[in-house]
Parts: C-alpha cells; structure tokens; sequence
C-alpha cells in the first residue's frame, strides 16, 4: 500500500502542479495575489519568491536547501522557527532510532518470556518479542537489563535538552534580527489595562514624564465605535451589491413616500407587504440605487469618523510609538503605575490586532475564560467517549465478543483483518481530530482575546491537550466499549492513569505504528492540496463580483497550530515507545522526513507568511517538556510494575532534572518573548534605531483604528458600464466635495457616458434624475483598487 502510494502522491503532484499553478506556487506571484495586503503594509517589501523547478526531482532539491537567510528575508521568522524545529525532531529521531534499534532492541529480544508456557499471562510472541514485555522481570538476574532503558532515558533527555537549548540560542539571534527592521512593531508598545480616566493628554503626559516628549512620536487611545462598525459593513453592502448588479442588472424598489426604513428590499420582497405598502414605493434601477446609498453611506462615515476621537467612549488599550526603538523597548520593560497598573507589551503586527475585541474589559474577559473552561472541560471528557467506541469497534478483540462476531472474525481475509484492525482504527482517530481543531477556534474566538497570537497560542495549547489525552488515555486503552468506559471512570485517580498505560503500552505498538504512517500518508496527501483546489473551484462557481474571484484565489496562511500539535504529539509517542517498542522509532524518522519534505514546500510556495514573530514556537517549546515528563513518568510506572528500584531511581531524578531544566529555559524564553533585550536594540546601526522622517506618517497610521482610516481619497458616484470580466471604469469624486449634492438621487440623464445610456435603455429604466452630481474621471484600476480597499476595511 505504501509502496504504491508514495508514487502516485508524487506522480499526481508533477501533474497538478502545472494544471492549478495559482493553487501550488501562490507565493511566487504574491505581489499580485497579496495587492491589497501590501497598500495596507507600504513599509513592507513586496518581493515574489522564485518559482521552484518542474523537472523531476529538483523542485524538491530546491525546496529543501533554502537558507535560514532566505526563509528569514521572503518567509519570515515564523516559517524559520517551524523549519528548524521539524529539521531538530528529524536529527533526534534518528539518535534515537540507533540506540534504540542499536542496543535496546537487541535486549529486549534475548528476554526469556516469549519461552514461557501459552496460558502464562507474560508470555510473549510476534513483534511483542521485540517490546519491553519480553523480559522476564521476576528473574533477578535478567530484570537488571533493565539498566539499559533507564539508561535510555537518560540518553533522550540529555539529546532533547541541547537540542531545546539549540533551538532556544537560535531563536534568539534571529529573534534580535528581526527587532532590527524597520517595521512599526519595533517602535511601538502595546498598553493594556488603561484605566478609563486616561485619555490621549493624559497618556501622552505620563509618558512624556517617563521617556521624554521628544521620544513619543504618537499616542492612540484605542476607541469603541459600534456606529462606525455598522455603517462601515453597510457600506460593504452596498458596494457589494453594487458590484453584483453591474454583472446581472436588475431593478430595486425604493420608498417614495416617508415610512420605516426597509433596508435594501427587492420588489418581490415589497410585493408581499400589500397593497398599501407597496404603493408607496416605486420601481428604479439598482445601479443606481446602490450607487447612491454608497455615497449617503460614505458620508455618513466621513461624519462618524470626523468626531469619534471626540464622543467614542475609550477602551481599556492603547498604542504608543515613539521615534527609537530603544525607547519602545524601555517602555515594554517598564511598568506604568498611574493611578492603576498598565501593562505594556511589544506592539503586535498591526494585521494581528483584533480591534473588535479591544472594547471587551478584563472581568468581561475573565467571565467568559471561565464559561470556556467548564465548556472545555466537559468537551475533554465527552470527546473521549466517541473516540474511545469509534477505535474500539474496529477491534478485533470487540468484534469477537459481539455475538457471531467470532465467526465472522474467522471468515474474513487476513488482508481485511489486517486493515480493520490496523489502519481503520488510526484513520477514525484523525478523522475525530479533523473535525475538533475548527471547532476549538470557534470556541477560543468567544474569549475575545486581544491579538491573533493569544488566539493561536490558546488553540495550540488546547490542541495538544485534547491529542496526548484521546491518545494515550482512550486510543491506548479502548479495547472494547465496555473496557473503554471503565477505564475512563478509573481515571480520578492519577496513579492509576500511570498503572493502565504502564500494562496497556507495550500491547499498543502495532496501533502507534500505524497511527504514525496515517499521520505521514495524510501529511504527504497534504501535497496535492486536493481540499484548495476543490474550494477554489466551489468559491469560483459562486462568485458574483471580480473582487470575489480574487478572494478565491488569495492563499490562506499556514497552520502552524495543527501541525505543531501532531508533530509534538508524534514526538511524544516516540520518545515512550523508545525503551518499551524500539521497533516504532524508524516510524517516525518516516514521519518527520515526509513532513519536513511536504511541509517545507508548503511554507515556502505555497501559503502566505503569517505574522507571530517565531512565537509560537515557544509554545511548542514548552510542549517538547511536557511530552518528555509524559514518557518518563510512563516509563517510571513500567518500571514500578516489574519492581525494579534502581531504573526507578534513575528515572525519578531524570524526571526531576528535567522538570527544573524546564522551569529555567521557560522563564529566561517567556521573559524574552514578552519584553525583548535592551542589548540588542542598543547595538542597532543609528540609521535604524530611530524611525527616518520620511516614515513616521506610515508607522503612526499602523496602529490607527481601521475604521477611522479614510474610506478612500475617492469614492464611486458613477459607474460606466463594461462588458462582464473587464474592470469597471469608474468616475471619481472625494467625499468632501459633494457637499451641496442631494445623495438621495443618481446623476441626471446629461452626464450619463455612451455605455450608460445603453444599459438605461437596456433596462427600459424610466426614471428621471433632475439633479446633476460633480463627476471627474479616474482609471478602471482606481475603481478595482476602491473596491478591494472597502472589502479589506
């Protein structure tokens, strides 16, 4: 099976790849597919990545000898982190796969139990000679091989410590590089907790006081403004459906006489409100309709936005930038008492800021963090049970005490046997974690969590939990319905967590072995993107506007979440079954070189870069730890169980060493992550230490609420119409032009263009229009870029 699939994954890429260019090689025309991103980021440099080669192999010799250099400079810190971290998980497998194949394999072989009679509960046979469970532990003599596990324990955990080290050094070095561009983050802070007393004066004085008034470049007070919101996604709307009616012209009732506003009804809509409803309103074109609620909109914005500094009630967060970064660094370091405590922090990228949760106070916040906790909580338990009857209905062993199950057991094939006790089992367990991930967002999204990364950390955090629980605690232990529900009521008590796995691992190799290849086959899938081209195809097929045909082809980001989780999970599963099943080891070298393979094409051409600075790795950082306690308190319950004290000992102080080794690199990470190093800024190069003239207008503007930003310099009055597929050519007027314009009404017949009176006759449109509106011409491109610059907002 494996042997023919690898193949045709890699034949079917070579084939899709030139078919659906747009879908696998994103990133090399970024600059056109990500336009829009870029004129909200000007700072940022739009470069398109080289194309990767169509002959043979070399797409993958390319892929895989980018630099750290050239990752960090096109992809950024997140896709560097993400890549050393699975090239780190490959350098340790296979470490571990020479002493485990090299010495515990061989010991766990000699052992004498497989020797002993058939009905003796220790006796041994198949791939079980191979596993810990071989080794005869009430003979003296022979349970002293298990010096050799202990000793395996120390081994790993000496490996993962420099490795986590490693990692954590080079974090930091280009962590410090990163604080070395001109981006707006590294100049700014991030203010937390402002109490409601404060305003822009008195921010801006109790800062000035602390740092200096001729360090401060700007102070943002982040407002609550629900009335811009609503008028801002109406204006959407509009112009939504303004766009939407240019490709399929149709006409729109409106009211001619004063009654409740209806909103945008279609005739047939207003048809079913009666007669004397109805009468009150008369039949035009929805162009034009359209046209004019989008500029009444624009301008109510424009009034909206013009006082809102002013009447907007403040919330409890704030951006501050200042001129150097090593003031911004200073105030991330500092804590600001007056008459509260506000907590600063580095400033995120402004595209992770969640504005609509900035109105959303602390104890607000904490009502909901602990409404999330008894949901999550019940969520743990209950999706133990699905996962626990899905794996264990695809046992042999389930099957057999079902009644006529034993006989249908001995008529079916050994292929199917091998399938249905194999790899069924492993796929229902990814097909349940599909299905939780989405829903895990949904949930943390209720929190109102302030920035992107706290949303992306939660859901990573919560991922691994619910995967290390439904493995180890219901996939290991699930071997029939029953079985599976008492052993969830044994779980109140922690220790005998640790005695179940103990006796239930070693029989549960063969389910890893194949859970691990599932992993690696769905990762390897994951190359032929067949879920983005189908919903490429499904968002093409539905779109109605130009600016929707763009969204189908924009490339979604990377989810390092998902993948971070399985791959420290895997990790997790291999450093256990290290000393119990060696046998699982080149397992996971097979799944770590897959995944560095399909993944690292994926980063690199295909989804667009994220914005978390490389921090979400530290979450993954601390998982490694709580993956490495997991197995050793495994194997020191394994160990328990065979009364072997010395390996005990050992494992008890590994455990402990480990623990504190943790504790240390967490805190010296943590507190680097949230405040950064001073020494780093203070060795900057002048040139970039202090924000150029030229720039101060662009970062300021960075952290400026997007609904205060303007609309437009230009918004749509007019639309002359084009044949479908070519870009509307619009004409053009700034907002605060049309003052002694009644918006209410469309451009009078003398100013329509050629192609409008086409469409007018077209549509037999037979209003009349008295008033004249102030035209001026513009390019098709100004009114694309208006359009998708509105959608963005």
């Amino acid at each position: 099976m494996w042997a023919a699939g690898m193949p045709a994954i890699y034949v079917g890429f070579l084939v899709l790849r030139k078919m659906f260019r747009i879908v696998f090689e994103a990133q090399t025309i970024r600059t056109k597919l990500n336009a829009e991103y870029y004129k909200r980021n000007p700072w940022e440099e739009a470069k398109d990545i080289p194309p990767p080669s169509h002959n043979g192999f070399y797409w993958l010799v390319r892929s895989l000898t980018w630099s750290d250099e050239a990752l960090f400079d096109y992809i950024g810190l997140d896709a560097v982190m993400f890549i050393r971290q699975m090239r780190t998980l490959i350098v340790l497998a296979l470490v571990f796969f020479i002493y485990a194949v090299g010495v515990i394999l061989p010991i766990n072989s000699i052992g004498t139990n497989r020797q002993s009679a058939i009905t003796d509960a220790e006796h041994t046979s198949g791939l079980a000679i191979l596993t810990m469970a071989n080794i005869n532990s009430s003979d003296k003599s022979e349970r002293n091989l298990l010096y050799v596990h202990a000793f395996g324990c120390v081994l790993t955990t000496l490996c993962i410590l420099i490795a986590q080290y490693r990692n954590y050094a080079f974090f930091i070095k280009w962590s410090a590089r990163f604080h070395k561009k001109c981006l707006p983050q590294n100049y700014s802070c991030y203010l937390k907790k402002v109490p409601s007393d404060h305003n822009h004066e008195s921010l801006n004085d109790l800062l000035g006081t602390m740092f200096g008034k001729d360090h401060i470049l700007s102070v943002q007070p982040i407002p609550y403004l629900p009335q811009l919101e609503d008028e801002n996604k109406k204006f959407n709307e509009y112009l939504s459906k303004m766009e939407e009616d240019h490709k399929r012209p149709t006409t729109r009732a409106i009211l001619d006489s004063p009654l409740p506003d209806l909103g945008m009804s279609s005739p047939k809509e207003i048809a079913k409100l009666g007669s004397k409803v109805t009468s009150k309103f008369k039949e035009v074109d929805a162009l034009d309709y359209f046209q004019n609620s989008l500029v009444n909109s624009a301008k109510k914005i424009e009034t909206l936005q013009s006082t809102a500094l002013e009447t907007a009630p403040q919330t409890a967060s704030a951006f501050v930038t200042f001129t150097d970064a090593l003031t911004a660094m200073k105030c991330v370091q500092t804590i600001l008492v007056s008459p509260g405590v506000i907590t600063p922090s580095r400033a995120p990228h402004p595209e992770n800021v969640l504005w609509q949760n900035q109105h959303i106070s602390s104890w607000q916040r904490s009502l909901r963090l602990l409404a999330i906790d008894v949901v999550l909580f019940f969520l743990i338990w209950i999706w133990m049970i699905p996962v626990g009857f899905a794996v264990s209905l695809f046992s042999i062993a389930t099957l057999e005490q079902i009644p006529g199950g034993k006989d249908l057991v001995e008529a079916l094939p050994a292929s199917v046997l091998a399938i249905l006790n194999g790899f069924l089992p492993s796929l229902v367990v990814i097909i349940c974690f599909s299905i939780l991930e989405p829903l895990l967002i949904f949930i943390v999204k209720l929190e109102g969590l302030l920035t992107n990364l706290e949303e992306k950390r939660t859901v990573l955090n919560l991922w691994f939990l619910f995967l290390v629980l439904n493995v180890f605690l219901v996939s290991t232990l699930a071997n029939s319905i029953l079985g599976a529900l008492e052993q969830i009521k044994m779980l109140v008590d922690p220790m005998a967590v640790v005695d179940m796995l103990a006796k239930a691992l070693p029989s549960q190799s063969a389910y890893f072995m194949n859970y691990i290849l599932m992993g690696a086959l769905s990762s390897s899938i994951s190359l032929l993107r067949p879920q983005d081209i189908g919903l490429r195809f499904i968002k093409r097929l539905i779109a109605k506007t130009d600016r929707d045909l763009r969204a189908a082809d924009y490339p979604a980001e990377f989810d390092y979440m998902c993948y971070y989780g399985q791959t420290t999970l895997v990790f997790t599963i291999m450093l256990t079954y290290t000393p119990i099943a060696p046998l699982i080891v080149p397992f996971a070298v097979f799944y770590y070189v897959s995944h560095n393979v399909m993944h690292t094409y994926n980063v690199i051409y295909v989804y667009r870069p994220s914005h978390d600075e490389g921090l979400l790795w530290g979450t993954t950082f601390d998982q490694i730890f709580v993956g490495t306690l997991v197995s050793q308190a495994i194997l020191f319950g394994i160990l328990s169980l065979n009364l072997f004290t010395g390996g005990m000992v050992i494992v008890a102080i590994i455990l402990v060493l480990t623990a504190i080794a943790w504790y240390i690199m967490h805190q010296h990470f943590a507190q680097y992550s949230r405040v950064g190093s001073l020494h780093q800024v203070i060795n900057m190069p002048p040139s970039l230490a202090r924000i150029r003239a030229d720039e101060q207008t662009l970062v300021v503007d960075a952290y400026k609420h997007p609904l205060l930003k303007p609309l437009h310099t230009q918004v749509i009055t007019t639309v002359s119409y084009t044949p479908v597929g070519e870009a509307a050519a619009s004409l053009l007027v700034p907002v605060s032009v049309i003052n002694d314009v009644e918006l209410g009404e469309g451009p009078s017949p003398s100013q329509h263009t050629p192609k409008q009176d086409q469409h007018k006759h077209k549509h037999k449109h037979k209003n009349k229009h008295s008033k004249d509106t102030p035209t001026s011409s513009s390019t098709s491109e100004e009114s694309e870029a208006l359009m998708s610059n509105q959608d963005d907002t």
